[in-house]
């Protein structure tokens, strides 16, 4: 009688333990919200001169995606699920656990081609992108990457 009533006490801290495990193993990332661009140009010529606008707050983060391999390969995966309501829109992205190149998340900013980009740990299997959205379905901004 004693030993059925520790049963269930057992099963529930098992599942405790293996939850634990779960959101332990979870990484969040966070895209630096603008980046800095120093940019050149050669002059188109008189009269035209090029200057710089001293009051821009250089490139805004846009959105973040994932890549088979370093982003220079071009190797831009696609979500495996996606939802989407008024004001979200969450993507979610599943790896194999061997995988022959590694996975890569960047960061991609409005009037530059250039992105922040790392590479993720090898024992990351899925990860996902939540946006906050305008009326439009445009993103405003995005507000959690997670990957376990």
């Amino acid at each position: 009688m004693l030993i059925s009533c520790h049963l269930p006490r057992l099963a529930s801290l098992g599942l405790v333990m293996l939850i634990s495990a779960q959101t332990a193993t979870a990484q969040n990332y966070t895209c630096p919200e603008f980046l800095e661009v120093k940019a050149s140009a050669e002059s188109p010529g008189a009269p035209w001169e090029i200057t710089q606008d001293k009051g821009s707050r250089g490139a805004t983060l846009a959105t973040a995606r994932f890549y088979d391999g370093p982003p220079a390969d071009m190797a831009n995966l696609a979500p495996d699920q996606s939802t989407q309501n008024k004001r979200e829109r969450k993507s979610i992205w599943h790896f194999a656990a061997s995988k022959p190149r590694k996975i890569w998340v960047a960061c991609s900013y409005h009037q530059t081609d250039l992105m922040a980009t790392q590479a993720l740990p090898d024992h990351i299997t899925q990860c996902q992108i939540t946006e906050q959205l305008l009326a439009n379905g445009s993103v405003l901004k995005i507000t959690g990457i997670s990957c376990r």
